[in-house]
């Protein structure tokens, strides 16, 4: 997809209920403005999500935004090589610059 969204979700510490039905508020409208620009190819309904970022690297949270969206979130798994223990979500951003750089 063309479309890139940012959303602020706030300051602070948030409840995860709020911020779960804020991505998947923003998630639906973004689906459904692409398939309403591209009526000729809209997205695939199995086509998974991927989330990044501190908060969506929870396996609850990934499953609430999951249940919201009606469709399947995937985990991250960037080729490169890290520690196991490593939170991907957590430094995505910083993943893709490497492999940008690379």
């Amino acid at each position: 997809p063309v479309l890139i969204r940012s959303i602020f979700i706030g300051e602070g510490v948030l409840s995860s209920d709020y911020a779960v039905g804020r991505i998947s508020d923003e998630l639906v409208r973004t689906i459904a403005h692409y398939n309403d620009s591209h009526k000729d190819e809209p997205l695939d309904p199995e086509l998974p999500i991927y989330l990044s970022g501190a908060v969506a690297g929870s396996i609850p949270f990934a499953i609430n935004v999951a249940t919201l969206t009606g469709r399947s979130i995937q985990p991250l798994e960037p080729p490169l090589s890290y520690p196991a223990e490593l939170p991907v979500s957590h430094y995505m951003v910083n993943m893709g610059l490497i492999l940008r750089a690379l």
